[in-house]
């Protein structure tokens, strides 16, 4: 009822897994389809068989799912084919850039420390 424009869409997360459960989060999820959200986000999944179960749990809602992809995280980090395969629609790398620019510094860092030169 809040939308002011189509192009408006409503990502709705849970991260109930964590602290009550798979049962409760899948809950919740349903609930935020029947409120009109665009695209359902249930947080943490803590392997693949969850992951399976999240989307084929909510597969009849006709909702896209996301799943965030962090690296040392929950959630097992899968191919994109694999994503595809569970039954995701959308995949987020929130931490992938700033990890990778850590470990360019490491890089360029331990290089000026041994060979008193920076990056090369």
């Amino acid at each position: 009822e809040a939308r002011s424009s189509p192009d408006f869409l409503i990502i709705a997360r849970t991260d109930a897994r964590t602290a009550l459960g798979l049962d409760e989060a899948l809950r919740r999820a349903r609930a935020f389809a029947a409120a009109g959200a665009d695209i359902l986000f249930v947080e943490a999944p803590e392997s693949e068989a969850e992951m399976a179960s999240i989307c084929s749990s909510l597969a009849d809602t006709g909702k896209p799912l996301l799943v965030n992809c962090v690296e040392g995280g929950k959630t097992p980090l899968c191919s994109k084919q694999r994503l595809i395969e569970l039954g995701y629609q959308l995949a987020i790398y929130p931490a992938t850039g700033f990890l990778a620019m850590g470990q360019a510094l490491t890089k360029v860092y331990r290089n000026l420390s041994e060979a008193g030169q920076g990056a090369r």
